[in-house]
């Protein structure tokens, strides 16, 4: 995570620094059959949708405050309007996935109270999770050849 922030001279792009974290995280994961990869494929998703749309009311609500021209106030406030409220319990669920997430990929304290690199270290374990099944179906496949 600190070779994106930092701008690492070896990862010429974001991309690449991007795939060798999530290459990096793979290994720590810890699913080893289609089902279980498919289970945790859905808990990520609503993980995922969890954060992104207090994401979203953050950024709109920045936006609609320091707006200057009505009609964009009433745009974003629309906007605002069709994304449902973060109840209490959404909050307690946000708060486990932050402190999860800053625990597995060692986020610094600064980007814990920003949604932005929530996203982002979501964002990472999907591209670890896609690379922990092509391996796993690899292993896989390669066994089945051997008994064949």
């Amino acid at each position: 995570m600190k070779s994106m922030i930092y701008r690492n001279p070896a990862l010429a792009t974001f991309a690449q620094a991007f795939k060798s974290e999530a290459t990096a995280f793979s290994t720590t994961l810890t699913f080893n059959t289609r089902d279980e990869y498919l289970v945790w494929v859905k808990q990520w998703k609503e993980d995922y949708k969890l954060v992104l749309r207090k994401y979203q009311i953050s950024t709109f609500t920045y936006r609609r405050d320091h707006c200057v021209l009505e009609s964009k106030k009433l745009h974003y406030q629309k906007r605002l309007d069709g994304i449902p409220d973060i109840t209490t319990e959404d909050t307690e669920k946000y708060n486990a996935i932050v402190g999860r997430l800053a625990i597995q990929l060692g986020l610094p304290n600064w980007m814990v109270g920003n949604s932005y690199w929530i996203i982002i270290g979501l964002l990472i374990l999907r591209k670890a999770g896609k690379i922990r099944a092509g391996i796993k179906r690899e292993e896989r496949l390669a066994t089945q050849k051997v008994a064949s």
